[in-house]
């Protein structure tokens, strides 16, 4: 539901008017969906740990009924080895066996997304 504040200017155009709903309309659903998330993210941790729970009844029976499941890494960890060049004295990194083109110099390349 969007509701208007009462100091916000009256003569806006309707097509303008009808835009700022549908993007806080938008906004809305996007941020009670991260709410949920972060709820099944959370829940089991806070349970186990005996943190007690103070959130609305919709969040927490959202996480019981979408307990969260870590799924296994994509992408392959990769080694880096670094070649020296004989020609100068600056380095090269090289990845062994990295064929799937999303493997970074430092290492970061695991999914740890929950949204598989």
């Amino acid at each position: 539901m969007v509701v208007f504040a009462r100091h916000h200017h009256l003569d806006v155009q309707d097509d303008i008017k009808a835009g700022l709903i549908a993007y806080a309309t938008c906004q809305s659903h996007l941020m009670q969906n991260l709410m949920e998330t972060f709820a099944a993210l959370w829940y089991l941790t806070l349970l186990q740990a005996n943190l007690q729970i103070k959130w609305p009844d919709h969040y927490i029976s959202y996480a019981q009924a979408h307990p969260l499941t870590f799924c296994a890494s994509r992408h392959r960890a990769t080694t880096q080895t670094v070649v020296q060049n004989t020609h100068d004295s600056k380095s090269e990194f090289s990845d062994e066996g990295s064929s799937d083109g999303y493997d970074s110099a430092e290492g970061d390349n695991d999914d740890v997304s929950p949204y598989r």
